[in-house]
């Protein structure tokens, strides 16, 4: 019983993390970075870009190889939309020009090396500057990551988010505005396990622990919220919108989608409230509901 309580507390300190997580909520949290060494060659980017000597792409390739090897603790790659003409384009936009002026001091040592870095972690994580999410690599090689069944992947089109308990990706371009209407949010999440590191999960799977646990999927009470649907009904945008009909859900970005392929990847069985409405006597089999 004690062994139980346990893994229950740690599986619900798991969750509380997840639902707080930025890459669930989609809030910019800006990290300090560690003194680390940068390349004297991104210096002189900096200098040619703030020079008007070199394209806006060619600088961002420079940010690009920072954030790919570690040099920018970047806690979360935000969601982008980078069009074809803005990848040939020597002046894209995806940079605002006044960061130009940052460059050219860091260019000239009058601003150092970690506060240029966390001003950079800070523009990116807040979009302000643009990352192309096909040019970020994963910590872990996709090869080694185990994704949940419950998602349809096409892996040649995922992009990398961030690497924490679980290995977080996105296909790219999968975004939609936030409720400010300005910035990007990723429209739903891929998380994964790192095969090679199974140890970090074991206190927390029920792999070789199985138990009378069930998690339920709301297929009812995602077909009644989503649109059009209730909040369609009460907002007075449509008057019959109280019927609907029965969909597959989608694990968007919101917590529970997220929960839900958390709970799958570490082995816990699952079944639906459609499942259940008919046949109310299978909840019987399990001790606890989730």
């Amino acid at each position: 019983m004690k062994v139980l309580q346990t893994r229950s507390s740690i599986i619900l300190v798991l969750f509380i993390s997840l639902i707080g997580s930025s890459i669930l909520a989609g809030i910019p949290i800006s990290s300090a970075q560690e003194d680390t060494q940068i390349p004297g060659w991104i210096k002189n980017v900096a200098s040619w870009w703030a020079n008007g000597e070199i394209s806006e792409n060619e600088f961002l390739t420079g940010i690009e190889y920072l954030i790919n090897n570690n040099i920018i603790s970047v806690s979360f790659i935000p969601c982008s939309i980078i069009t074809e003409d803005q990848n040939v384009s020597s002046s894209a936009g995806l940079v605002p020009n006044w960061v130009k002026n940052n460059a050219k001091w860091w260019s000239e040592d009058l601003i150092g090396d970690t506060d240029f870095l966390n001003g950079l972690d800070y523009l990116i994580e807040g979009q302000i500057i643009k990352i192309d999410n096909k040019k970020i690599l994963g910590k872990v090689p996709l090869e080694d990551i185990k994704f949940s069944d419950l998602l349809l992947l096409d892996k040649n089109n995922l992009v990398f988010i961030r690497s924490a308990f679980f290995e977080v990706y996105a296909q790219a371009d999968d975004c939609l505005y936030g409720s400010d209407g300005v910035h990007l949010k990723w429209r739903s999440l891929a998380l994964g396990i790192n095969l090679n590191n199974l140890d970090r999960y074991n206190e927390v799977a029920l792999w070789n622990d199985p138990q009378k646990t069930v998690v339920v999927f709301p297929f009812f009470t995602h077909s009644a919220y989503s649109e059009p649907g209730f909040y369609t009904y009460f907002r007075g945008e449509c008057d019959d919108c109280t019927t609907t009909k029965i969909t597959a859900p989608t694990l968007q970005y919101t917590s529970s989608g997220n929960a839900y392929q958390s709970l799958n990847l570490l082995g816990y069985p699952s079944i639906t409230d459609i499942d259940i409405d008919k046949d109310p006597s299978i909840l019987q089999q399990f001790d606890k509901v989730i």
